[in-house]
């Protein structure tokens, strides 16, 4: 347990000044006054948050300290604006890498330096939907007849959230020939659909409730951007939990979508990392689809998605029935990647950079160039995208891995790079890019004339592969996987399904103060579990072997009524024909 709170509090155990010295200014005016340079941003938002209001007004707006995290029985309209420092380009090499937030730590921004190297909200101004909309209505006009909306997921303050917003916008939209101050925002005007969660473990079930009680309010807010805005093209973002606000409302919101007969309005929706049941997602889109409301729909999933891990974990009942399958945005050996059809499936598995590997969809430079080809209708066979094939209840699908020798920077790239190390990856990746000088390797591949070819493949039959050897430790007392454990278990049954297996032998262990019976106790409580989970993962329930030896076979030698975390373990061999 101690992990996952960990997980769920890591953002906030570091102070970061998300708001401006000069806060409840203009922006442009906070870059007049500091003299810095750097983009201004202005996000639209709907929010089902609690207001806490100041005193003022501005232009019919009323300035707004901030939003919490506490369900309001209304929607809130406002806009907000903030200073994003340029991004690395030919001109403005010094700028921020694609993908990167960086905020000061040292107080509230002030200084020309500070203002145009870190990130900071300068206003947050709310109004009624009439002032709100009719802003809107002419900022889309300008942006192509196009929104980008995103909906953000758990564990998500309202300012990080806005933050979030103005960096999608900028960095799907750019362009390394353009000037740094470019920012046409290509896939729309940026808008926040923003809804209360917690930040601890113990609100998770709670929030949960309030994502689907702000489900009405997100339909009702879809439905006023498509029948007041004029939007020709919908862009939609969805992160995490947001896809289960998404999930209670699209049914609502698709009905009055139809009902309205405009039917020309394109629909592009991602779904990043997220944190819904894959049979939930089945069954909304079965609905959706009834309706006559099909959007172009791609889902990003990962392997190495440690909270979508510990949402596994937190929903234990629900993702050990049978029949059941895990989430949309996680890959399991037991589940695999969600496929359907009309839905374009993708692996983003290794293109995190966060620590928990949850946040790839916008930090990761050749995931966003990937969601910024999508967004742009690019077909899958033009990106850099390596096909493959999942069967899945008799039928073969189509998914998709995001090639790691490739890049596509803003989708108008498609030469392979080589993974350089240099301070400022763009700029290493760029380069590559656009050299003229490439040689073909072995595989049809080329690379830049100073770069390595990839490695060679080479096959053996008559090579038996190693043993493998993992151990799972357990809490004192405790028959329970933790996620590391489970991580662990997921990623030999992976490596072990490569190849025939020849048996599995499963060892259960306790320390010297633990009650255990070496027959019915917890040390074959624990080689149970073990056993249990690599079978869910695909390993044949016959080739395994479980014993038990309690307190007898310790990895560390201790003396009786002893806690010894290293002998409250599983130990698990598998040998290869």
């Amino acid at each position: 347990m101690f992990i996952i709170a960990a997980v769920l509090a890591w953002p906030h155990l570091t102070r970061e000044h998300k708001r401006h010295g000069l806060y409840n200014a203009p922006c442009a005016e906070v870059l007049q006054r500091t003299g810095a340079n750097a983009n201004c941003v202005t996000i639209f938002f709907g929010t089902t948050r609690q207001a806490n209001y100041s005193e003022g007004r501005h232009n019919g707006y009323r300035l707004v300290q901030g939003f919490n995290n506490r369900m309001d029985d209304q929607l809130h309209y406002g806009r907000a604006e903030v200073v994003l420092p340029y991004l690395a380009s030919e001109d403005y090499p010094e700028g921020r890498a694609r993908g990167e937030l960086k905020y000061s730590k040292d107080g509230p921004p002030e200084d020309a330096l500070t203002t145009q190297t870190t990130v900071s909200i300068t206003s947050i101004n709310s109004a009624n939907k009439d002032t709100v909309i009719s802003e809107l209505k002419d900022a889309v006009s300008l942006r192509s007849d196009s929104v980008l909306l995103f909906i953000h997921g758990y564990n998500v303050d309202f300012d990080s959230a806005v933050v979030r917003s103005a960096q999608l916008a900028v960095d799907l939209t750019f362009d390394p020939s353009a000037p740094p101050d470019d920012t046409n925002y290509a896939f729309g005007q940026p808008v926040l659909f923003s809804w209360p969660n917690g930040a601890a473990f113990y609100t998770y079930p709670w929030d949960q409730k309030k994502a689907e009680a702000s489900a009405p309010f997100l339909a009702e807010f879809l439905s006023t951007l498509t029948k007041e805005t004029d939007v020709k093209t919908f862009n939609i973002i969805i992160h995490s939990m947001g896809n289960r606000v998404f999930a209670n409302a699209v049914e609502a919101f698709a009905e009055d979508y139809v009902q309205q007969g405009k039917g020309d309005t394109t629909f592009r929706i991602i779904h990043a990392a997220a944190d819904v049941d894959q049979d939930i997602f089945d069954d909304v889109m079965d609905k959706v689809e009834k309706k006559n409301f099909v959007p172009d729909t791609t889902v990003y999933a990962s392997r190495r998605d440690f909270p979508l891990g510990t949402s596994f974990l937190i929903n234990p009942i629900l993702n050990r029935i049978d029949g059941t399958r895990g989430r949309l945005g996680q890959i399991t050996t037991r589940d695999g990647i969600y496929v359907r059809n009309g839905v374009t499936s993708i692996d983003a598995t290794g293109f995190a950079t966060d620590l928990f590997g949850h946040g790839y969809f916008a930090n990761s430079d050749n995931i966003l160039s990937d969601v910024a080809c999508d967004l742009k209708g690019v077909p899958v066979e033009d990106r850099p995208l390596a096909p493959e094939r999942r069967k899945y209840r008799g039928d073969d699908f189509p998914f998709y891995k995001v090639d790691k020798s490739r890049n596509a920077q803003g989708c108008a790239i498609r030469a392979p790079i080589s993974w350089v190390n240099e301070p400022n990856s763009f700029m290493a990746a760029w380069r590559a890019a656009n050299s003229e000088n490439y040689k073909r390797c072995w595989d049809g591949s080329e690379v830049p004339q100073h770069a390595e070819c990839p490695p060679r493949l080479v096959e053996d039959a008559d090579i038996t592969p190693e043993p493998l050897e993992a151990v799972v430790y357990f809490d004192w007392q405790k028959a329970v996987i933790g996620y590391e454990g489970f991580s662990l278990l997921e990623e030999i049954a992976v490596r072990s399904l490569e190849s025939e297996i020849l048996s599995i032998r499963i060892e259960g262990h306790s320390d010297t103060s633990e009650d255990d019976n070496i027959y019915t106790g917890l040390s074959r409580q624990r080689a149970a579990a073990v056993r249990d989970v690599l079978i869910s993962f695909g390993i044949p329930a016959e080739l395994i072997e479980v014993s038990a030896f309690g307190d007898l076979r310790p990895a560390l030698a201790t003396e009786d009524n002893v806690r010894e975390p290293l002998n409250r373990r599983v130990e698990v061999t598998i040998e290869f024909e």
